[in-house]
């Protein structure tokens, strides 16, 4: 036999096998190289370097929360955005951070991706700074499902889009004054 390669080589790993149906099915014993663990390991490793690398460096917010809206994992970009620490986020719901006039269409949307009605959404939504103030942002939302397909997390990834909101509203209120300008000329 030729010794595995590393990386293994999908021939080593999964040799074709023939089932003689006529007679009966042996008790197969399973083994895996060390090689090949070694192998599925560092590739492991190499894919959870890559998330956290994604997830803590990204330059927009990311969460996940669990099936209620609790914040269990975020990115300190979304820390930085609402003005929170890890600790006082642990303790929010998506709600809390949303006006009380948003709270009952951020549940509704929130039902639709628990109940698989929706896999994601992407909408314009107003979050509350822990000093007050209102921000905009781009939300982009998925729902997070397993095998059997039941929901295990949900994943948001915002956009700070607050500067733009307030040039259209600076834009809209100047294009009212002139239209209000040109009705008293």
């Amino acid at each position: 036999p030729q010794p595995l390669r590393y990386p293994p080589h999908p021939e080593d790993l999964d040799p074709p096998r023939t089932i003689d149906e006529s007679k009966p099915s042996p008790v197969v014993p399973t083994f895996t190289h060390p090689t090949y663990r070694k192998y599925r390991e560092e590739t492991l490793q190499q894919s959870e370097k890559r998330y956290r690398a994604i997830f803590n460096n990204a330059t927009v917010a990311i969460t996940l929360l669990d099936q209620e809206g609790r914040y269990i994992q975020f990115n300190t970009t979304w820390l930085d955005l609402l003005g929170y620490n890890a600790l006082e986020m642990r303790h929010k719901k998506n709600t809390d951070l949303c006006p009380p006039e948003d709270v009952q269409a951020v549940e509704l949307l929130m039902q639709d991706l628990k109940s698989g009605n929706l896999d994601h959404y992407r909408i314009e939504q107003r979050f509350i700074h822990k000093n007050g103030s209102m921000l905009w942002g781009d939300l982009s939302a998925a729902a997070i499902r397993n095998r059997t397909g039941e929901l295990e997390a949900l994943i948001g990834i915002v956009i700070d889009i607050t500067h733009r909101k307030q040039v259209e509203e600076e834009r809209d209120r100047l294009f009212n004054l002139s239209v209000d300008m040109q009705c008293v000329a």
